[in-house]
């Protein structure tokens, strides 16, 4: 779509305004929008640092981009469309400037003018700090907080109320089609290592080959939300029927301390990780977010990627690889792969007679006395054992080991299938085949459960312990 043609609202698609949508989040939004086949007009400012995912959607002939600054106006070109989203500042919560806090006052009033003038569903993305806040009773110098973490985290929270009171005073006095959706920590693969709160420093520390830094205790708690639950609740928000005048905050139901992640991390390193604990830089009190979930259930939405799932998503991304055998540490685990011995070793040869055999057969010099008869009835007797011996070999080893190997296999395949389905905002299969995935697992679980004895018989009960251990962690 030409940026320099006219844009109004068509009956034949659905025309959806992304302000600031070159960032982390807007991009992925965008690119689920476009496989749903709606119209996508993006305006922001433009970076260098932005091209290499940008330029692909630009061939799609249903994008636009505009180079632009909301706070001035909206491009005239841009005249009336069905849904705005506003997703502008929402990334840059280090950059705490003029232009930031306009973003989130004069950017915010011009988007929702539009809105207004057109008659579209607005929605305005906020964030879980404005559950935070303070300011000072008596001067100026520290108003928001008594150290530079504050003064900046504060700021941009009031900011972001102001947004949110504005976006309420449309809703009520010109009657906009208005809801507001508040997102914690997002991250998830193309993210910035420089955001996403401890999340994106240890990431950074642990792709660099370096410890991982906890300031503090590590008691601190923090929300955390991978980048396709993001998107698939604000697409749910804004096209939802009955999401008019409310408030989303998407958040899992439990928070995850620092040291807990810290932890985590280090649980599947691909290396020796320590986690290291330093003083605090700066002194301060930040009041932890207590987010409330309620209209959650109204809006059919929850959480379908786990912590430990989005992270192992996100380092896969940048080509990291990693350690599957998280329940050990690392160096066992290289020990224990290192041990190669090569098959059947410390067994007798089953090629020639023992020397038992040798001995009982010492002395037998014919077996033509034995009849026809009793040879007959005793090959038979043979094979009849033979068939038991096999029967109950197949039941209690083949067939634990085929199910196992062939349950595993099927929801390998469907997990495969998960993230492509959530990217198509596909929610519902998603939820189906991550459930059958789940359902296979347990079942190759059991099966294997029945190859103890055999692993116990052989003198491999630890390699079974792992291999249990691993179909447990999955589920």
């Amino acid at each position: 779509m030409p940026k320099e043609q006219t844009i109004k609202k068509s009956a034949l698609a659905p025309t959806v305004l992304i302000a600031g949508g070159t960032g982390f989040i807007g991009l992925h939004l965008a690119e689920a929008l476009l496989l749903k086949d709606a119209r996508v007009i993006v305006v922001d400012t433009i970076t260098p640092n932005k091209d290499l995912y940008v330029k692909p959607l630009l061939q799609n002939p249903k994008f636009a981009l505009f180079d632009c600054d909301i706070n001035k106006q909206i491009p005239p070109e841009i005249q009336s469309v069905d849904y705005i989203v506003n997703l502008a500042g929402v990334e840059h919560k280090a950059e705490v400037t003029l232009d930031s806090l306009l973003t989130n006052t004069s950017g915010a009033k011009n988007l929702l003018d539009l809105a207004h003038k057109s008659g579209a569903k607005f929605l305005l993305v906020s964030s879980t700090d404005v559950y935070q806040g303070a300011i000072s009773p008596i001067g100026l110098e520290h108003y928001f907080g008594q150290t530079e973490e504050e003064e900046k985290k504060y700021s941009l929270s009031e900011a972001r109320r102001f947004a949110e009171a504005l976006v309420w005073e449309y809703y009520k006095k010109h009657g906009t089609d208005v809801r507001i959706v508040r997102l914690p920590q997002v991250y998830g693969p193309r993210m910035s290592f420089d955001s996403s709160g401890s999340l994106g420093r240890f990431l950074k520390e642990l792709t660099e080959r370096q410890n991982l830094t906890i300031f503090g205790d590590g008691t601190e708690k923090e929300y955390y939300l991978y980048i396709a639950d993001a998107v698939s609740g604000l697409i749910k928000a804004l096209f939802g029927e009955k999401s008019e005048g409310k408030i989303y905050t998407l958040v899992h139901k439990e928070a995850s301390a620092v040291l807990e992640t810290a932890y985590l991390l280090k649980s599947i390193a691909d290396g020796e990780v320590q986690v290291v604990f330093k003083p605090k830089t700066q002194k301060g009190n930040l009041q932890p977010a207590n987010p409330d979930r309620t209209t959650l259930g109204e809006l059919g939405w929850e959480p379908k990627i786990g912590l430990k799932e989005g992270i192992v998503k996100t380092l896969k991304w940048v080509g990291y690889e990693i350690n599957t055998y998280s329940f050990k540490p690392t160096k066992l685990i290289e020990k224990k792969l290192s041990e190669k011995r090569p098959i059947g070793a410390g067994v007798d040869s089953i090629a020639k007679p023992t020397q038992l055999i040798k001995e009982q057969v010492t002395g037998i010099t014919s077996i033509a006395s034995v009849s026809k008869e009793k040879n007959t009835e005793i090959k038979k007797a043979l094979y009849l054992t033979g068939v038991f011996v096999l029967s109950l070999f197949l039941i209690f080893t083949v067939t634990p080991a085929m199910q196992t190997a062939m349950h595993t296999k099927v929801a390998i395949d469907k997990l495969t299938e998960v993230p492509s389905l959530i990217t198509q905002l596909e929610a519902q299969a998603a939820w189906e085949s991550a459930n059958g995935a789940f359902q296979d697992l347990v079942k190759a679980q059991r099966a294997f459960t029945k190859l103890a004895w055999v692993f116990g018989a052989v003198g491999k009960k630890d390699m079974y312990n792992s291999a249990k251990e691993v179909l447990s962690s999955a589920t």
